[in-house]
């Protein structure tokens, strides 16, 4: 394989990696903005059970358990979120590197 065709596949890969880093970021923003109308959603639905007879004490706490498990997931996703985009950010960093090593040595 030529240098020029080795190049090419590598700038390939790396316009690859940066479509996946897109997907993983499109993908954040809708979680995020799915969890905000699911929060929004789950204070309405707060608000009109406390209406309908539920004391305050009884749906605050409700509500703070159903708050913290949210946060607890959302971190979990992000946390795993968080690592895929490391891995790639590596791949993409050791390919630059691959990609410049290639170019000086032409």
């Amino acid at each position: 394989m030529t240098k020029m065709e080795e190049q090419r596949r590598l700038i390939e890969q790396l316009q690859r990696e940066n479509q996946a880093l897109k997907e993983v970021r499109r993908n954040k923003d809708e979680a995020i903005s799915r969890l905000l109308k699911d929060l929004q959603a789950a204070e309405n639905r707060s608000w009109e059970n406390m209406q309908e007879g539920k004391t305050p004490a009884t749906s605050q706490e409700s509500d703070s358990h159903w708050h913290h498990r949210e946060i607890y997931r959302v971190r979990q996703r992000n946390s795993k979120l968080q690592q895929i985009l490391q891995v790639k950010q590596k791949t993409v960093r050791e390919m630059w590197f691959l990609l410049k090593e290639m170019t000086a040595h032409s």
